[in-house]
């Protein structure tokens, strides 16, 4: 070898002869360097790790570890912190990815070219980075592959017992061609993950998202405070769960458990004796002596810094370690469960508890392949990760156990890596053995349970963010299921250490299986169930030889489809045994329950799919039978249920947008898509995020299910996640809020819109403008004008106000505030809802009136008479006692029907309470607000089961005949398809029930009438009725599309979709040249199909000429229709329709005449200095007393629709004030006719 002076590099001779040519020359290549194979030189490093992979030298090559951000000198996080995406390239792709990005040229592959370059020069890429053997450098992918399988071997090689405990695992997801990408500061992450992952030469690509060490302090909140004066032992949780018993046969000799966390402090006393060393690196040298890639890695690494030094400054994972693996028998204060194993510190997390997916996964890998037996995961991240789940597939492969919290801020089902298929989740006990949500999750991922709450353990030298309750100086307690966790790593060490050939699936059997079962609510029997897992942990009894057993699932299946019909993967099963040996089995199900497999050999995962073709609409009840004659049980039988429901639907489901983009966020406080009839069409609109922008985005609905193109109404940086929409008869109003991140203030803006959605208005209007912020804007018609409400959070506390903006866009009056009023004790979160009908309006909300029951905070629901934007009543009057979800409210043009939830608490054997369901229930009210059912009408029941298993998602209308209530359930629980890592889906079903004006349910068979059962979660929903129909509205999540990140504790899909559904009227067929329309009446609705027989129907396209305001005419279904209003009487000549086929055209010019059919009496109020009167109160008395009540506008004008032409009524005016509705004012009693009358004016004198 000859090598010059200085800069490392080196002939392709000798060494490189190690190689095979293919290599030689693809090492060669990669440093891009004239010559051939025998005299370039190439990069020293790279083509030395190449030849040491190729002759088994190397363990471990060096991960990168850029994504994580340390504060600096002053202590300061970084003020721009770099964008970073994670991107999988597929094996199409075989060239070098820096080198591409370098130059940004275009990706050679076996497929067509795809233009990742554009992409590359789109987001401002500067440095793509390897996160697997950055130091091979600039690489071909083909080259990289080769060396990665390499790579494992050799670690397979290097720790031959570990290996085999992966016999029954998945082969390890190959990360040689996942790279880290820096975007330039100011791409948009979301959207760049979204191209990318588009793209056919990537497999997945995500947000370098970021990821939060989880526990919880001892505060006052979830611990003891003051001396730690409990009743029970400083180590309860070693005698819980049967420790010293299990002590008797090991205490984790010869196992490695790593601790990847926050790192550790290995000077700690009380562990420094078990602290990992690497056996193979001399410490101090500044070498890397073991050829893994990071130098002088004597005890672990410091992934954050990229350093060798995995001190613990934050306290974290000082404890977690001391529970594993606390020194013992060394008279110092504690002892972990394997007091004899060995702790490896591998440093994930900043001081400040915070770090990324990659910096995690590099985590990951680093234990794996510096032989670490068990590795614990005591962190969560919440969403889904494919690069997380990829590195926890490749450790379980090369034959780790992994074990992870369940976390405590989201169910576990939506946690990483707890979900990850595999992992052993764990939630936490406290010390009376119950599971205390405060400390721990549930849900279907759930594996075992074990002590979590004041826990005793290690203290770090440095404290920089964790905080708890200090015993001594060396010793604190701390709460949360990363304590938890860490029990069950010390279990996993000792069985490793009494039995080191288990495989890792072997060894959560065995720690499953030895679990006590205290039981659950509705699960009394079963041997799992979503509180406790399998149970709480038992060190001693999983030492115990186990059964063979068979495992599918939890739960039985209960299936809600249309009878006469087929869908594919209805419910999924994970079909285990618990032991590694191959076990034959086959499958039996009813004929309606299609299997994908029935029979077959070991594990699987089975699908579902449902074949209703000669099912009749009942309920079925059937068994699915696993027959496993090798295993102890012999198998299993699983209940199966059908309702199979008639379809009353008409109309197949339609798409209005499917997008990778954001349709609003899915927590429970997210506002749902909202529809809106104007007599001849429905509108619905939604956000939606677009390119670091969110829109304001609407679609129109015809009669046959088509939907228009989506229009955006507005778009700003903002916040724009909450929309509302109203119509007066024939146009719209949009409402939404924008807030401004930077300037905090928050916007109440809405925009006039046309039938078709377009705007009237060239800018929104501002309905209202505040500091702090604004949001749940909901607006109704009152036939005078739209009246919008929102909430506005203040002090601690929310108010909600109203506004009038009338049909031509004025605002009316000022801001008024609703809640709290006068009658309020207690001021909470309110979601307030609005209907409104002869002129007046009822706004109602639900607020907890201080008072609990069975453990549960009762709140009642409240209702507000408004007219003319202004409250009525003085104070709010009570709708319903104990009501916790205010679901909606309809007029049926005379009074109204209210929904209302009411969340149910079930009694446990322990006296805990826990949420079981939540009972719909309507209240009938008339029109000043007050209730006519005092206690409700029961709609649906809250089914008695687990509450994962159903929803609050609920919507009323008024079709113009019934009342329609939908809602929405969770279905049967399947596993999410491959593409989507880590994700346990709990479709949704959709129900109505038609509830007539007197109060009688119509549709009461089991659950409802089925409107929707398509397989997906569906998280919010709007309905809306017209003349031409219904239409229900609501977000699907289309999970196995999504690439959803660790992002801020919420999970956010990046593609959904709003469906609808539309029953539609038919309306008459008419020939051009032959239509002939009647006189209409104003707010009629006239209807037709043109036609022309004449012209090829392949090629016809029909038209509409000369249309009157608000008419439409649909050229797709050949449509016209038109509701005239009270403002069109007369004559429309020049109405033209007209088609053509190319070669023959037709057309027929058509008169519409429309009599008056709404009368109005309306006016003008004039104070004696001539000045418009506002704020006059007005109310019309008719025959047999009823009455309208109305105020003057802001120009003096008032209004009254619906009088009757011949008939006598009063006018009463007087002052606006709140006396005037408990006495007769007298002002003025004037007595009118109404014969065609329009306009009555009044000069309002002192009297």
């Amino acid at each position: 070898m000859q090598s010059s002076s200085n800069d490392e590099r080196w002939e392709c001779s000798a060494e490189l002869s190690l190689l095979d040519s293919g290599l030689e020359a693809a090492v060669c290549s990669a440093c891009s360097l004239s010559g051939t194979p025998g005299n370039m030189r190439c990069d020293r490093k790279a083509a030395f790790l190449l030849i040491a992979f190729t002759a088994g030298i190397l363990a471990m090559p060096a991960l990168a570890r850029p994504g994580g951000e340390e504060p600096n000198a002053s202590g300061t996080a970084p003020a721009t912190p770099a964008v970073k995406l994670i991107v999988k390239y597929a094996g199409s792709v075989s060239e070098c990815i820096p080198c591409r990005v370098a130059r940004q040229s275009a990706l050679r592959s076996t497929f067509e070219a795809t233009p990742l370059d554009r992409l590359y020069v789109r987001y401002g890429v500067t440095e793509a980075t390897p996160l697997w053997a950055p130091e091979l450098g600039r690489v071909d992918l083909r080259t990289r592959r080769r060396a990665y399988q390499l790579y494992l071997d050799g670690i397979r090689a290097r720790f031959p017992l570990r290996a085999a405990r992966a016999a029954a695992v998945r082969p390890a997801p190959d990360l040689s061609a996942v790279y880290l990408l820096t975007l330039r500061p100011d791409a948009d992450l979301q959207e760049a993950a979204q191209d990318f992952a588009a793209d056919p030469h990537v497999v997945y690509a995500e947000p370098d998202g970021e990821i939060t060490a989880e526990m919880v302090p001892n505060d006052p909140f979830f611990a003891s405070t003051g001396s730690w004066g409990q009743t029970y032992e400083d180590l309860w949780g070693l005698h819980m769960i049967n420790v010293a018993d299990a002590w008797d046969i090991a205490t984790g000799d010869g196992v490695v458990v790593a601790v990847v966390d926050t790192g550790v402090d290995y000077r700690h006393p009380d562990i420094a004796a078990n602290i990992w060393t690497n056996p193979a690196e001399i410490a101090g040298n500044g070498f890397d002596d073991d050829g893994n890639g990071f130098v002088d890695d004597v005890h672990g690494w410091d992934m954050m810094s990229e350093d060798n030094d995995p001190m613990d400054t934050y306290g974290h994972g000082t404890h977690v370690a001391g529970i594993v693996a606390a020194t013992g028998n060394n008279g110092e204060g504690v002892v972990g469960v394997a007091f004899n194993a060995t702790v490896m510190p591998v440093k994930i997390f900043g001081s400040y508890g915070t770090t990324s997916t990659s910096v995690a996964s590099d985590g990951i890998l680093y234990a794996a392949a510096n032989g670490a037996d068990v590795i614990n995961a005591s962190w969560a991240g919440h969403g889904v990760s494919a690069l997380l789940k990829d590195a926890v597939d490749t450790a379980r492969a090369l034959g780790a156990v992994f074990i992870a919290s369940s976390g405590q801020i989201a169910g576990v089902d939506t946690t990483v890596p707890a979900s990850i298929p595999g992992v052993l989740a764990v939630g936490g006990t406290t010390p009376d053995d119950l599971v205390d949500l405060t400390v721990s999750n549930e849900g279907e991922a759930l594996s075992v349970v074990a002590p979590g709450m004041d826990i005793l353990s290690l203290r770090a030298a440095q404290l920089l963010g964790v905080a708890g309750d200090p015993v001594g100086t060396d010793y604190l307690r701390l709460s949360g299921s990363s304590s938890a966790a860490a029990h069950v790593s010390g279990i996993a060490a000792l069985l490793l250490s009494a039995f080191p050939t288990l495989s890792n699936d072997e060894v959560r059997y065995h720690i499953e299986n030895g679990a006590v079962q205290p039981g659950f609510l509705w699960y009394e029997d079963r041997p799992w169930n979503p509180r406790y897992g399998w149970g709480r942990v038992d060190a001693r009894a999983a030492m115990d030889p186990i059964a063979t057993t068979t495992r599918f699932g939890h739960d039985p299946i209960e299936l809600h489809e249309f009878a006469g019909t087929t869908r594919d993967s209805v419910a999924g099963r994970r079909l285990e045994f618990t032991t590694s040996a191959s076990v034959g089995w086959s499958l039996a199900t009813p004929p309606w329950l299609v299997p994908s497999l029935g029979n077959g050999n070991g594990p699987t995962t089975i699908e579902f799919s449902y074949d209703g073709s000669t099912v009749v609409p009942g309920d079925y009840t059937s068994t699915v039978v696993i027959d496993a004659p090798m295993t102890d049980d012999g198998g299993l039988s699983l209940p199966v249920t059908l309702h199979a429901h008639r379809d009353e639907r008409v109309g197949a489901p339609f798409t209005i947008a499917q997008t990778n983009n954001l349709l609003g966020f899915v927590d429970p406080w997210t506002p749902d898509p909202k529809a809106a009839s104007a007599g001849l069409g429905i509108l619905v609109a939604w956000p939606e995020y677009i390119g670091g922008k969110w829109e304001i985005r609407v679609s129109r609905i015809g009669s046959t299910g088509a939907a228009t193109s989506p229009r955006t109404l507005a778009e700003t940086e903002n916040v724009l996640r909450q929309v509302a929409l109203a119509s007066d008869g024939r146009d719209y109003l949009a409402v939404w809020r924008d807030y401004d991140r930077t300037r905090r203030r928050s916007k109440l803006l809405a925009l006039r819109l046309a039938p078709d959605g377009s705007p009237i208005d060239s800018s929104p209007i501002p309905i209202e403008t505040r500091r702090r912020t604004l949001g749940q804007p909901e607006v109704a018609f009152d036939g005078h004008a739209y009246n919008v409400i929102w909430r506005y959070y203040r002090r601690n506390s929310v108010r909600v106000y109203i506004r009038q903006v009338g049909v031509d866009g004025s605002l009316r009056g000022r801001p008024r505030r609703l809640y709290p009023n006068s009658s309020t004790r207690h001021p909470t979160d309110v979601i307030p809802k609005i209907a409104c009908a002869n002129g007046g309006c009822v706004v109602t909300w639900c607020q907890r009136d201080g008072s609990f029951a069975n453990n549960k905070p009762i709140s009642n629901a409240y209702a507000v008479h408004v007219v003319g934007g202004r409250p009525v009543t003085r104070g709010a009057l009570e709708i319903l006692h104990d009501a916790d979800y205010t679901g909606g409210i309809a007029s049926d043009g005379t009074g109204y029907l209210a929904l209302y939830g009411r969340g149910n608490r079930c009694l446990l054997p322990d006296w805990h309470t826990i949420g079981c369901g939540v009972d719909l229930l309507g209240v009938r009210l008339a029109p000043d607000g007050s209730p006519i059912d005092a206690n409700g009408l029961r709609i649906r029941n809250g089914p008695e089961r687990h509450p994962e298993n159903y929803r609050h998602v609920f919507d009323v209308g008024f079709d113009g005949d019934n009342y329609l209530v939908t809602w929405v359930t969770q279905a049967d629980v399947i596993h999410a398809p491959l593409a989507t890592p880590s994700v346990f889906l709990h479709p949704s079903h959709m129900f109505a029930a038609r509830v007539s004006s007197d109060g009688t349910v119509l549709d009461n068979e089991a659950e409802g009438l089925l409107i929707a059962s398509d397989g997906r979660p569906i998280s919010k929903m709007a309905s809306a009725f017209s003349a031409t129909g219904g239409v229900f509205a609501w977000f699907e999540h289309l999970l196995e599309d999504a690439a959803v990140t660790v992002d801020a504790g919420y999970r956010l899909f990046k593609a959904q979709r709003v469906f609808a559904r539309s029953p539609g009227p038919e309306y008459p067929e008419m020939e051009i040249g032959q239509i002939s329309l009647p006189t209409l009446t104003e707010g009629q609705v006239v209807g037709m199909r043109v036609f022309a027989p004449s012209l090829d129907p392949a090629s016809a396209v029909y038209s509409a000429s000369g249309l009157p305001e608000g008419a439409v005419f649909d050229s797709s279904s050949r449509l016209f229709r038109w509701k005239p209003d009270a403002r069109q009487r007369g004559t429309y000549s020049g109405v033209t329709f007209s088609a053509s086929d190319g070669s023959t055209s037709v057309e027929q010019a058509v008169t519409l005449t429309v009599d008056e059919g709404i009368l109005s009496l309306g006016g003008g109020l004039v104070g004696e200095n001539g000045v418009r009167a506002e704020g006059i109160a007005i109310e019309l008395v008719g025959a047999g007393g009823v009455r309208w009540l109305t105020f003057s506008d802001a120009i003096g004008h008032y209004h009254f629709d619906g009088v009757k032409s011949g008939a006598r009524y009063k006018l009463r005016l007087g002052k606006p004030s709140r006396k005037l509705f408990r006495s007769t004012p007298r002002m003025i009693r004037p007595e009118v006719g109404v014969d065609d009358l329009s306009e009555l004016n009044f000069t309002i004198t002192p009297r």
